[in-house]
């Protein structure tokens, strides 16, 4: 059994080498079988900036490493016995 996506924003606080920020996710959730799947919405991503959690880029020669990241996830939700 599959149910149609609904669209979530997921506040929160993301901790990341020491420092923590306000976030907030856009996701998706939906009914799959006896499970509740959330995962980020691809078309609306969490992206933060490495250097606001006092994250160098990586060097490296002849490259230039942006410092933005994509984060993303896929998280199924059970219920407990």
């Amino acid at each position: 059994m599959s149910t149609q996506k609904v669209d979530l924003s997921v506040p929160g606080k993301l901790t990341i080498h020491g420092v923590t920020k306000d976030v907030t996710a856009s996701a998706q959730a939906q009914v799959v079988g006896d499970k509740i799947e959330v995962a980020s919405n691809p078309s609306s991503p969490l992206v933060i900036d490495m250097t606001d959690y006092g994250i160098t880029p990586p060097q490296v020669p002849f490259t230039k490493v942006d410092s933005k990241v994509t984060l993303a996830f896929d998280i199924f939700l059970t219920k407990s016995a």
